[in-house]
């Protein structure tokens, strides 16, 4: 019984603190992205940074940075991680770059 109260507290806590830091408005990346002629960049320095393809939010491999050059045509996002809370911004078009395939 011990061990279920202190999980409990345990999964509280960690909710308290994701729902602070969005309210506080540190986890909130919605409108993050800086766009740059072909380099998409996160405003917000974060613990974890992945690109993924929009619409599906598939992982773009190995980019993992603050920055993200792109070079095909389409729509990104972001999925960052800011101390327990894990939020992805609106993706955003990129085009005219001459090449419309996908990655």
């Amino acid at each position: 019984m011990k061990k279920a109260t202190s999980l409990r507290y345990g999964l509280l806590f960690l909710l308290t603190l994701c729902f602070t830091a969005k309210v506080q408005g540190q986890c909130d990346l919605h409108n993050s992205i800086d766009i740059s002629g072909h380099r998409l960049e996160s405003h917000r320095t974060l613990l974890a940074y992945q690109w993924v393809k929009c619409p599906d939010y598939t992982p773009i491999p190995g980019s993992i940075s603050q920055t993200f050059d792109v070079y095909v045509d389409g729509d990104y996002a972001l999925i960052g991680t800011l101390d327990t809370c894990t939020d992805t911004t609106e993706c955003v078009s990129i085009r005219g770059l001459g090449i419309g395939h996908a990655m």
